[in-house]
């Protein structure tokens, strides 16, 4: 299966060949530039030329299998946008896309390999990206609410923000909390206030990534904001989006940043189990 870590880039300025970034991703394939189909295509460049050269980038720290920490994306996110949000594909769960401003790191050691275990065995690789990614951002986006992404910094978390590639145009839901059981999810912070953001794409390419290949979200513009007082439940709710329309033709995603927490009878760590639209 494959792991979606969302990575954050330099320099996607919707050109026909963007330069290789710090991290080494580099486009292999542009798409046309989603937006207005009604719009000129003189106007859609400019379009384009505007953003490029207003939206700042974000850079990540570090290296990480499942995608660096980004601490800067909630200030990038409380102004216009950011330039490039690339989804690098790793192998591990199928669909998983995610981005945060940090992670909690896994607990316990890493997986040593079994007797029977060949040393270029993709089950054993496979095992240890598990173990990585136990608190991922992707965890929150994977299907499964027995997982969770936690955040990573001291405290309940305040302030810290995951970005996911749910639809704004649909219901979405959220489980916050880790909903593994009820005493995992009593143990831990959950969050209260929440301030949901929406954010629009001008341009999907596609790129060689680390692992597999990489989606790039180009141009990510902020669209609204407004904030959520969540229920202290180990379930699905409805997580009530910002009103205002995204433009025609672009890729919809949005943003959750922790205000507030329910505390913890045991971590102060805040954790999100799932995002996803509505089914």
């Amino acid at each position: 299966m494959r792991l979606l870590t969302l990575l954050l880039i330099l320099g996607c300025t919707g050109t026909a060949t963007p330069e290789p970034s710090v991290d080494g991703v580099v486009a292999t394939e542009v798409l046309v530039p989603i937006g207005d189909q009604d719009m000129s295509e003189a106007a859609r460049e400019a379009l384009l030329a505007r953003l490029s050269a207003e939206l700042p980038t974000v850079e990540r720290t570090g290296d990480h299998p499942c995608g660096a920490p980004s601490p800067g994306l909630t200030k990038a996110l409380r102004g216009p946008g950011v330039a490039a949000l690339v989804f690098d594909y790793a192998a591990d769960v199928t669909g998983a896309m995610g981005v945060a401003t940090s992670a909690l790191a896994p607990s316990g050691s890493k997986p040593e390999p079994l007797p029977t275990d060949n040393p270029n065995d993709i089950d054993y690789d496979s095992r240890v990206q598990q173990w990585a990614c136990t608190y991922a951002p992707a965890r929150a986006f994977d299907q499964d609410p027995a997982t969770a992404w936690v955040e990573g910094v001291a405290g309940a978390g305040i302030g810290q923000a995951i970005a996911v590639a749910v639809d704004p145009q649909q219901p979405v839901e959220i489980w916050a909390g880790y909903g593994k059981s009820d005493a995992v999810f009593t143990s831990n912070a959950r969050p209260r206030q929440v301030r949901v953001t929406t954010l629009q794409a001008h341009r999907m390419d596609y790129a060689e990534g680390t692992v597999e290949g990489a989606e790039i979200f180009g141009l990510v513009q902020v669209v609204d904001s407004h904030v959520v007082e969540l229920l202290d439940q180990n379930a699905w709710q409805p997580l009530a989006l910002p009103t205002k329309a995204l433009d025609a033709g672009v890729r919809g995603l949005i943003s959750i940043e922790i205000l507030t927490t329910f505390p913890g009878a045991k971590y102060q760590d805040t954790c999100i189990s799932e995002v996803r639209n509505t089914p």
